[in-house]
């Protein structure tokens, strides 16, 4: 089940889309991770030289990536290592997994994920 909440993120109300403990159903464990590159691939990795409004579009689009990757992780059941084969439901996300099964392992998508949260980290120190 994907729950929409409205958070308010620097005096500013907006939505926050997130799943349920076992995951989302609208999105597979590969469409997930499409999301998390395609936001990756749009965010600078430092706030330096940016805007107040680039810094906190910055900051959006690591904190969705962050979303995203929690989301794949959910999908790894207990006692696992990766996503079972049988998670993906899409033909881009089961095309992803074929293509590259390894960005499904439990290490890589920690690594990856510890690496977003540095990212927002400094994002987030470098805005106040």
């Amino acid at each position: 089940m994907v729950l929409v909440d409205e958070v308010i993120v620097g005096g500013e109300r907006r939505p926050e889309l997130r799943a349920g403990e076992a995951g989302a159903e609208l999105l597979d464990p590969g469409q997930w991770l499409m999301l998390a590159d395609a936001v990756l691939a749009e965010a600078p990795e430092t706030a330096t030289g940016l805007s107040d409004p680039q810094r906190r579009e910055a900051r959006d689009r690591v904190e969705l990536a962050v979303a995203a990757f929690e989301e794949v992780l959910k999908f790894i059941r207990g006692g696992e290592d990766r996503v079972s084969p049988f998670a993906f439901w899409s033909q881009p996300g089961h095309e992803l997994q074929l293509t590259a099964a390894w960005r499904f392992e439990r290490e890589w998508l920690e690594s990856d994920l510890r690496r977003s949260r540095e990212i927002l980290a400094a994002l987030q120190h470098e805005t106040r």
